[in-house]
């Protein structure tokens, strides 16, 4: 399991599931175009879909994940915070909402 570093607010974001297709290899040196779009919104996790691309339109890589966000002190879940869920729920399709 990978943690997303603590913020200001000492919140953590725990991946819980993930998988990815790698059709070519990249390099952190190169320009990449990454496509995120929110799968799923719950009560405590988010899932995403990413697809990354070389500068020549390429797909590189594909992947979901689940992830949940957790007590940066206790590591046990916690509701989403209103915060971030009024930001990131207009990036969820609406058909879903």
């Amino acid at each position: 399991m990978s943690y997303i570093s603590p913020n200001r607010t000492g919140l953590r974001v725990a991946e819980l599931r993930s998988s990815r297709d790698i059709f070519t290899p990249i390099t952190p040196r190169g320009e990449l175009e990454c496509k995120v779009l929110v799968t799923k919104f719950g009560q405590t996790s988010v899932g995403f879909h990413v697809v990354i691309r070389n500068p020549e339109g390429k797909r590189c890589v594909e992947a979901e994940t689940v992830n949940v966000f957790v007590n940066n002190q206790t590591m046990t879940k916690i509701d989403i915070p209103q915060s971030i869920e009024s930001d990131w729920r207009p990036m969820w399709p609406p058909a879903e909402r």
